[in-house]
Parts: structure tokens; sequence; C-alpha cells
């Protein structure tokens, strides 16, 4: 291919508008991003996401902001490559850095699809972040995952804990809130077990939101551990608020007509279900088609799709009120 990556990397460094450096450069980094989501995300053996999306869509978003410039005409990837902390002398090591800083804008990108699609999810993950910022914590990325960890670690430099380790945690750990969470957890693979203490954040997440459709098998209700008839009622008063609007903003006004306005609720139904098992998996479009069979692409967009996504705008907000997580 001619010039190394390292090379390639020098010269964008002089001149951001060189064009073959860069445009090998965005092939090399849109097939890295690529990979990982596939390996990673989408395995066909043990997939994590389940979602209609095209992956290489979802990789050039990940990597689209490492070749844009910034304010002072810098590229992400050159900005990136000045807060790298160790030494690049060899293609190697340009390799490492460049596979590096994809898997990281991967994950990050992955986490703001996730939050967009799944508002229980993203309120789980403020929340954290919260804690993560007030208390004695901090993020570490280390080989794309994002781990939390104790202010005074400086690197992640022992044995992590597997994820399935991780799923068979004692519960009582997860039976508390924030800073107890996170502290406990972390005392706990220091004193109890051979891992460095380091968290996966979004694992953590994932857990934390299986703990409220958990079937309670106590009548006491934790921090964290909510009865399923409350989750029930969140559901349901959020459709409420929806079938309100629905009718009283567009039907009684005549903006949209008693089977338009029936196809649109039961779609939000069917989202609903969807998001209280971990997220939206198919467009409005696909959803609003359930219901209106002969609906066509450009009449939805033409007179439906302004509607619903307000509606599912203040609807995920909505959840995400409700949940005091």
């Amino acid at each position: 291919m001619g010039n190394s990556i390292k090379q390639k990397i020098h010269i964008l460094s002089r001149n951001p508008n060189d064009r073959k450096s860069l445009n090998d450069l965005i092939g090399m980094s849109l097939n890295i991003a690529v990979t990982y989501l596939k390996i990673k995300f989408f395995s066909d053996i043990n997939p994590k996401l389940k979602w209609q999306d095209n992956i290489e869509e979802i990789a050039m978003d990940a990597i689209v902001p490492l070749f844009v410039s910034n304010r002072d005409g810098k590229l992400g990837i050159i900005k990136a490559l000045e807060n790298w902390k160790s030494e690049i002398t060899s293609d190697s090591d340009s390799y490492f850095f460049l596979n590096r800083v994809i898997w990281k804008r991967v994950e990050q990108t992955v986490i703001i699809k996730i939050k967009q699609r799944d508002p229980i999810f993203a309120r789980i993950h403020k929340n954290l972040s919260t804690c993560i910022a007030t208390h004695n914590f901090k993020k570490l990325s280390y080989l794309g995952t994002v781990y939390i960890v104790h202010k005074n670690t400086d690197e992640i430099n022992g044995k992590l804990i597997p994820d399935d380790e991780f799923e068979n945690l004692p519960g009582y750990l997860f039976e508390k809130k924030q800073f107890k969470l996170c502290n406990g957890i972390l005392d706990y693979l220091v004193t109890e077990t051979e891992y460095f203490p380091a968290i996966p954040m979004n694992r953590l997440v994932v857990k934390i939101k299986q703990q409220y459709f958990r079937n309670s098998e106590s009548n006491s209700l934790s921090a964290v551990t909510k009865t399923n008839e409350y989750i029930d009622d969140i559901f349901t008063l959020s459709l409420q608020k929806i079938n309100d609007k629905i009718y009283n903003s567009y039907y009684s006004k005549g903006k949209l007509t008693k089977d338009e306005s029936d196809a649109i609720y039961k779609s939000f139904e069917i989202m609903a279900k969807e998001i209280s098992n971990g997220g939206l998996n198919s467009s409005l479009y696909d959803y609003l088609q359930i219901n209106m069979k002969d609906l066509t692409k450009e009449k939805f967009y033409t007179d439906y799709h302004g509607i619903m996504n307000y509606l599912l705008i203040g609807f995920k907000k909505n959840i995400s009120k409700l949940f005091e997580i």
C-alpha cells in the first residue's frame, strides 16, 4: 500500500489534505472498525446486539470524527496521536495505536446508539457516570472496553474478570446504590478474587437493568430491585401519555384519522415491549407498517415520520424520568 501507517499519519500531521494518505487510513480504519463490531457485538455465535443496522454504517459513524478537522485545523486522528502516551517508533506501534483508537471510537458509538434505543440503559449509564465523577472513581479504557476503577488507579495491569464470572458475582453486591455499589464490587474483586479491581461499565449497566426485570424473590424492595408490577406501571403510564397526545393533539384536531391514530398507538405498544426487553430493533417505518400494511416509505416520511419521531422523543424522556435509578 506504499507508505507505512506511520508515514501516512506523519504525512497527515503535516498536510491534513493529503488525499491519498487520508483515503488509505480511512479504508484501513473502516476495516478495523467493521471487524471489531463483528467480533465483539455481532458475532454469529454469541451476538451481544441483535440490531438490523448496517454494520458498515455503524463503523463509518465511529471513525468519521477521526478524519474531521477540529477548530485548530487538526484531524481527530492527529489529536489522538498527540494524546497517545506511548512512543511510536515502528509501523507495528502505529498499527497498535490505530487499533486502540478505533476500538475506543466504536465502543463510544455503540453506547450512543444503545442510549438512543434504550432510555432505561441511558438513565442507568448517566447515573453511574455522575457517581463516578462525584466520588472516588474514574473511567479507564482498556482494549476498547471502559472500566470503573478507583481514582488513584493509573493503569490496568492485571487479569480482568471475564464476562461470565462477572455475571455470577453474588447478587447482594448489586443490591446497593451508586457509590456503595461500585465500591462494594471493587472491594470484592480485591478481597475475594484474583482479578484486578476494575468493573466493566457497560456490563454493570446491563446487570443493574436486569435487576429491574427479574422476578423478586422477596416482598422487600432494595435500592436497585423493583417489582415487575412497578415496571409495568411505568410503561402503562408512558403509553397512556402517548395515547392522550395522539388523540388529543392529532385526532381531535383532524390531523390524523381514527385508523391512523390507532395504528400509531399500536406501534408504540410494540416499541414499549421492545424497550423493556433491551431496546428498539427496527425503524419507525417498520413499526408503523405492521399496522398499516400498504404504507410506503414515501408516504411515511411525508405524513407520519415527524409525528412519530416527536412522540418517541417524549416517550423515552418520560420513561427515563419515571425510573429513579
